[in-house]
């Protein structure tokens, strides 16, 4: 493996759409490194039937055992999921009452992917009402949003929460500490991109810069990590002269002490910037 430092920076991530304006790709762009991204992962839905069901007994007034007094949703991913259902559902030519209970959302762009289905679907009751979505810039993470729902003027009893594969117990512990009790249903699942190797290749052959100068690979999480090992050890083109970065101390102690890689930067915090600061003191030191 080469000792001299990479110009070129393949980060394993999906760039934000559109590429301009993904923040890691314009930070890199002012300055020394060339950089791309290539997305490792890919997101199925699940268990759309499912949620299909909830939506029409909801919007029919039809949910009482078990009463279901809202819905929570943490991601946009969760929203993908909320729209295929609603582009599915037709309404009944009866026009029935829109769904009138409330979304608690993580963030903003968790809203706006649900003003999204509003805006392309105003007319259907099981698109969500945008004056129900909850929490947003009050609730930037899961925490923030257990305590925005726990400040509610009057506390639901029994709130439906999609999630994905992969869910911290942040939130619903806070909860049901408070006897507020969660109807979990899982509506998309993420993993490796089957489409990985060739998008890998094809990155490589077209790159224009000077591929001989070598790579720094970035890795962004454990799970994504185990996966991308072997296409690109199988590329000499961007192992063979390569230095390794990770986004933070949970991934390089995933690559050291898992992988069995030597670990050349880390960020100390998981932005762009930092993540530069850190290929800037690797190459200084």
């Amino acid at each position: 493996m080469a000792t001299n430092n990479p110009t070129n920076v393949l980060l394993l991530r999906a760039p934000d759409d559109p590429a301009s304006s993904d923040k890691y790709l314009s930070a890199f762009a002012n300055s020394r490194w060339n950089a791309v991204c290539v997305p490792v992962l890919e997101t199925t839905l699940v268990n759309l039937e499912e949620l299909s069901e909830i939506l029409r007994n909801l919007v029919k007034g039809e949910i009482a055992e078990g009463r279901i007094d809202g819905v929570i949703i943490t991601s946009a991913r969760a929203c993908e999921a909320w729209r295929a259902v609603v582009d599915g559902l037709i309404a009944s030519s009866s026009s029935p009452v829109p769904m009138q209970v409330p979304i608690y959302v993580v963030g903003t762009a968790t809203r706006n992917a649900l003003l999204q289905i509003y805006f392309a679907r105003s007319s259907s009751p099981y698109s969500p009402d945008p004056c129900l979505i909850l929490g947003a810039e009050e609730a930037g993470n899961a925490e923030q949003l257990a305590q925005f729902i726990l400040r509610q003027q009057q506390l639901p009893k029994r709130l439906l929460y999609l999630t994905g594969d992969k869910n911290r117990d942040t939130l619903p512990t806070i909860l049901s500490a408070h006897s507020i009790a969660l109807t979990p249903l899982q509506v998309y699942e993420t993993r490796g991109s089957s489409a990985f190797k060739d998008d890998l290749k094809a990155t490589v052959d077209s790159w224009p810069h000077g591929r001989e100068e070598g790579w720094w690979t970035v890795f962004f999480a454990p799970s994504s990590s185990s996966f991308v090992l072997p296409f690109l050890q199988s590329d000499p083109r961007v192992w063979e002269r390569r230095k390794v970065a990770a986004i933070g101390k949970t991934t390089d102690t995933h690559l050291r002490e898992e992988l069995g890689l030597a670990v050349h930067a880390v960020a100390k915090n998981p932005s762009p910037e930092g993540l530069i600061a850190a290929l800037q003191s690797a190459e200084n030191s």
